[in-house]
């Protein structure tokens, strides 16, 4: 799979460097756009932001990793251990190629549809969240809120790693 990836990839760089020499040194409109959106719990997030490149790099976007902090989760009131994840998944995000977000706002989903319709995205990328049922119930489910309002876009959401027992 690796090497499949990496022959994809090379394949791509030749594709776009024969398209400037075509073009006479313009880069084409990137038609397509991707977000992935991380949260300060790290479960998964490395599965996520792989899967995030991976499609960026086959549909040739530009894509963005974009953390929100909300009040509630404030990098004063997350643990450390958190907080140190989240700063390995940003770094890893933009190792992955990504421009990396950090934003504040009071409603994750409203700021990061905000952003998204800002930069053009087309694909949101999401994890599957850990709610509590009474949570969902209450519809405060980022997951669901964000199927529900972001209707035009495309939203992916990535399940878990490993299958809950």
């Amino acid at each position: 799979i690796a090497l499949r990836e990496i022959a994809r990839g090379l394949s791509r760089q030749r594709e776009e460097q024969e398209a400037l020499r075509r073009e006479g040194g313009r880069r084409p409109a990137i038609a397509e756009r991707v977000m992935v959106g991380l949260s300060s719990n790290p479960r998964d997030a490395g599965n996520l932001l792989r899967r995030a490149s991976r499609m960026a790099g086959q549909l040739n976007a530009d894509w963005y990793a974009v953390h929100v902090e909300t009040p509630a989760e404030s990098i004063t009131k997350i643990g450390t251990r958190d907080f140190v994840a989240l700063l390995d998944s940003i770094n890893l995000a933009g190792d992955l190629g990504a421009e990396t977000v950090w934003l504040k706002g009071s409603d994750v989903v409203e700021t990061m549809l905000e952003f998204a319709r800002e930069k053009r995205v087309t694909r949101i990328i999401v994890g599957r969240t850990h709610q509590p049922l009474w949570r969902r119930w209450m519809q405060r489910d980022v997951t669901m809120r964000l199927l529900r309002e972001a209707r035009d876009f495309d939203i992916e959401i990535v399940g878990d790693e490993e299958p809950v027992k």
